[in-house]
């Protein structure tokens, strides 16, 4: 609903936006990294039919991955992610990724 839209076509709820988004990531030890991501919008609606009221929304994402050097190749994710506000509601989420590269 939110990303299958075109600014200004009549499934769009939203083209007046404003959004803020910040990240970092690190590597404090060699076979660990983390990223932490976050987004904050207000929004409008649109210009011909807005919003009686300013909705606001944020996301966030926190991922963990290890990399074992003893297993060259393989690694593992954890990541946490979360919306909070007016515009999709609450939700929260969490992935396990465990990937292998190179030859088995």
């Amino acid at each position: 609903e939110i990303c299958a839209c075109l600014v200004g076509s009549e499934m769009c709820i939203r083209d007046s936006v404003i959004g803020n988004h910040f990240g970092f990531m690190g590597q404090p030890l060699d076979e660990l990294e983390y990223r932490v991501l976050f987004s904050y919008t207000r929004n409008w609606g649109t210009y011909s039919k807005p919003l009686k009221e300013v909705l606001t929304n944020a996301n966030g994402l926190v991922e963990l991955t290890y990399r074992p050097k003893w297993l060259e190749g393989l690694s593992g994710t954890v990541s946490y992610g979360f919306d909070r506000g007016g515009l999709i509601g609450h939700s929260n989420g969490v992935m396990l990724t465990i990937r292998k590269t190179g030859w088995l």
